[in-house]
């Protein structure tokens, strides 16, 4: 699964299949929502506030891609682990928790 941005002022009521949405202004985010690519259809929201725990950083990179990291872990539901390069999802084994 491939994933590309979308900076909005406010994240939208109904999210798209493979688009991550960033709430803010000019690439200075604070927030992000995007369906669970498992395929469950659940929404994953992750804080990029940096004095906010739990927080997540973003790199951008061309061609409207980002990297999301440390690795995002559900813990209800379908449990899934995965971490996003440059738009791509790997998947995380539950004994192996990914951090760059």
């Amino acid at each position: 699964m491939r994933y590309e941005y979308k900076i909005m002022k406010e994240l939208p009521t109904v999210l798209e299949d493979n688009i991550i949405y960033l709430e803010g202004e000019n690439k200075k985010v604070w927030t992000c929502a995007f369906k669970c690519p498992c395929g469950c259809n659940d929404i994953v929201y992750l804080n990029l506030i940096k004095n906010v725990e739990p927080c997540w950083k973003i790199k951008f990179h061309w061609f409207n891609k980002l990297s999301i990291y440390p690795s995002i872990r559900k813990i209800v539901g379908c449990k899934s682990h995965f971490i996003i390069k440059r738009g791509e999802v790997s998947w995380c084994y539950d004994d192996y928790y990914y951090r760059w």
